[in-house]
C-alpha cells in the first residue's frame, strides 16, 4: 500500500512539475527574475528584458500623469544610463499561478538630455507563469514621500 501511495505521489509531482511555470518554489524563481531585471538595468540588456516581460506587460508610474508603458515601449527606451540598481524586497505573496512582490528600489540613473531620474521608488510587481518561466505582467511604481 505504501509503495502505491508513493507511486501516485511521484506521478502527481511529475505532472505538476511538467506544467508551464510550476515549480516547487515559485517565489525563489521570481526573486531570481527580479535580480535579472536589476542586472539588465545595469547592463542595458534588451534581450533580457524581452525574456522577463510578459507580452501584455504594463509599467504604471503613479508619479507622472502619463499612460502605462507597454513591453514594446519599455524595450525601445533609449538614453537611460544606470550606474547602480539596489533593491530590498518589502513583501511577497504566492497565489495559485501568480506571485506578487513589492520592492523598494534605490537607483542612480539618468536620462540623456533630461538628467537624473527618481532614485527611490516602491514597485509592486505581478509575475505569472508562461512557458515554464515567470514573466512580469505588471509593475506599478510610486515615489515614497
Amino acid at each position: 500500500m505504501r509503495a502505491v501511495i508513493l507511486g501516485v505521489l511521484a506521478a502527481s509531482l511529475a505532472v505538476l512539475t511538467a506544467t508551464p511555470g510550476w515549480s516547487l518554489d515559485p517565489l525563489a524563481e521570481v526573486e531570481a527574475r527580479e535580480r535579472q531585471w536589476a542586472q539588465a538595468l545595469l547592463t542595458g540588456d534588451l534581450e533580457a528584458f524581452d525574456d522577463l516581460l510578459h507580452a501584455e506587460f504594463r509599467l504604471v508610474r503613479l508619479y507622472v500623469d502619463q499612460p502605462p508603458i507597454s513591453k514594446a515601449a519599455y524595450i525601445a527606451m533609449e538614453g537611460i544610463i544606470v550606474d547602480r540598481a539596489d533593491y530590498d524586497i518589502l513583501s511577497s505573496s504566492v497565489r495559485d499561478d501568480m506571485v506578487s512582490i513589492t520592492l523598494e528600489f534605490d537607483i542612480d540613473w539618468r536620462m540623456e538630455g533630461r538628467g537624473p531620474l527618481p532614485g527611490r521608488t516602491i514597485c509592486s510587481d505581478i509575475w505569472v507563469p508562461v512557458a515554464q518561466s515567470w514573466k512580469i505582467l505588471q509593475r506599478v511604481c510610486a515615489i515614497p514621500q
